[in-house]
C-alpha cells in the first residue's frame, strides 16, 4: 500500500501478504487507541483520520494476526505478532 490508505485498502490488506496484513493490523490497533512500535507513517495517518474502527474490522485484524502467529517460527517476529494480538484483543474488550 503505497498510496494514502483508505478503509477499503486496509480491509483488503488484512487478506493480503503477511507484511500487508501486519501493517494493516497495526493501523487498526492504532486507530483503536493501541499503537505499536511497528506502525508505519501511512498507517499512523490512516489511524489518526479514521477514528475508532468498527468491531468487525478489529475482529478480522485479530483473526489474521492469530493465523500469522500460528504459522510463524521466528521467535522475534512471533513476539511482535503476539504483542499486536494482545493489543487488538484489548481493543475488542473495551
Amino acid at each position: 500500500m503505497t498510496e494514502p490508505w483508505s478503509d477499503q485498502s486496509v480491509s483488503d490488506a488484512l487478506e493480503g501478504t503477511p507484511e500487508e496484513a501486519l501493517a494493516a493490523a497495526e493501523a487498526v490497533a492504532a486507530a483503536a487507541g493501541f499503537p505499536g512500535e511497528l506502525l508505519s507513517d501511512a498507517g499512523r495517518e490512516w489511524a489518526e483520520t479514521h477514528g475508532v474502527p468498527p468491531e468487525d474490522l478489529l475482529d478480522r485484524a485479530l483473526r489474521r494476526i492469530r493465523d500469522l502467529c500460528a504459522d510463524e517460527t521466528n521467535d522475534e517476529i512471533l513476539a511482535e505478532l503476539r504483542d499486536l494480538r494482545y493489543r487488538l484483543g484489548d481493543a475488542l474488550a473495551r
